[in-house]
């Protein structure tokens, strides 16, 4: 097959494969992505896609559910104690390749290039591995994550475009999944400034496996589970943090536009809220960085009133609690913090005011030259105010 330039790219983690703790092995299970049967409450299950039988990998599964076109290249991760060999036999039955013998495996070390030659040839794909230690001390797992590191770095900075990463945290020790993902985000992080970088996490649930009606008879099903809910906290927080951090809300807007583009239950009504929350901090955010005071007051008021209906809206459920109190908490932070009451704003000066709080923001933040300038601006609109006749 003819390789694509990479965008989507699997990332696993090579376990032992074998047999689990019960004596039962991994290889020929189904796999399916499931959804609650309406009126179960969670008690019953239908498949909502194809059901794949996989090997003692998971991702082989992953790959054909959850990509219409498969993934364009595979990272895959493991120790020189991970079962090559199993996969190397999985992987020729499930592409069919059966004319090319499996690779014998002496030293995984000498024979890396190897293996990933064949598994190029069964995929269709670009394969890379990336061999760690079993990690059972803290020097082993700050070297794995030194050593991905590198190995990534290097390997991103040879791929154009944009990317989308699937990890794969079904197989292996249980340790190893979770520095791999802190490393995945940290390029993502990295990543980010050239280019969007998102990262999706799945996990083939081998130990939930139970007997699911798929329209004909019952079957034993494992359920192979997008955890996408894990990616997007970690996003939603990143953009709370930079808001904080520095009075800046593009990422918060560029999550609202994501938000807004989705397929959400309860369509165009939570579509319209996302638009409306959009519009409200991009005004503020344009009003802010151009002095706009007039822009500037009509987006606070917008908050206030956003703050107002929002309640009304937690309860139609297609939006996630959490983006809910997110959102909730910037605008209670901006409304306190730009809102006074009528009696001071006409004492003060409405306008005059609104500069004088923005220094203070600034100044909080630390960015003592955006605080001297608008003191100044406020000081200048305070007389235009107090003395308007004469000005």
């Amino acid at each position: 097959k003819k390789m694509k330039k990479a965008k989507d790219i699997l990332v696993a983690v090579v376990g032992a494969g074998g047999k689990n703790k019960s004596g039962q092995r991994y290889n020929k299970t189904l796999y399916a992505v499931l959804e609650a049967k309406a009126g179960q409450d969670g008690c019953g299950y239908s498949v909502e896609m194809e059901r794949v039988e996989a090997s003692r990998y998971p991702f082989l599964a992953a790959d054909r559910l959850l990509r219409k076109d498969g993934f364009d290249r595979a990272f895959l991760i493991g120790t020189e104690g991970s079962s090559w060999e199993f996969l190397c036999q999985d992987a020729k039955e499930e592409y069919g390749e059966k004319e090319t013998p499996v690779p014998e495996i002496d030293n995984m070390k000498k024979d890396r290039k190897k293996v990933e030659a064949f598994l190029e040839k069964c995929m269709g794909k670009k394969v890379e591995i990336f061999l760690i230690k079993e990690g059972r001390t803290k020097a082993e797992t700050d070297e794995n994550i030194g050593r991905l590191i590198a190995s990534f770095s290097q390997t991103f900075q040879n791929i154009e475009g944009d990317i989308n990463i699937t990890l794969d945290v079904s197989n292996g020790l249980r340790s190893i999944p979770m520095y791999v993902q802190a490393v995945m985000d940290y390029f993502s992080v990295l990543e980010s400034n050239r280019r969007d970088c998102s990262i999706q996490v799945i996990y083939g649930m081998f130990e939930a496996k139970e007997p699911v009606e798929t329209g004909c008879g019952q079957k034993e099903i494992a359920p192979m589970l997008q955890m996408d809910v894990i990616t997007s906290i970690r996003a939603w927080t990143s953009a709370v943090r930079e808001f904080y951090a520095n009075g800046s809300v593009i990422q918060l807007l560029h999550l609202l536009e994501k938000l807004g583009q989705e397929n959400i239950a309860g369509d165009s009504q939570e579509k319209a809220w996302s638009r409306e929350y959009h519009k409200a901090l991009s005004d503020f955010s344009f009003a802010m960085n151009s002095n706009n005071l007039d822009l500037f007051s009509k987006s606070i008021q917008k908050m206030q009133q956003l703050l107002e209906k929002d309640s009304a809206i937690e309860s139609a459920g297609g939006i996630p609690g959490y983006i809910h109190g997110i959102l909730k908490a910037i605008l209670e932070n901006l409304t306190g913090r730009f809102v006074t009451g009528e009696e001071e704003m006409e004492r003060k000066g409405k306008y005059s005011s609104y500069m004088f709080s923005i220094a203070q923001w600034y100044f909080e933040q630390e960015r003592f030259g955006d605080t001297a300038i608008a003191l100044q601006e406020g000081l200048v609109t305070y007389v235009m105010e107090t003395y308007a006749k004469e000005c």
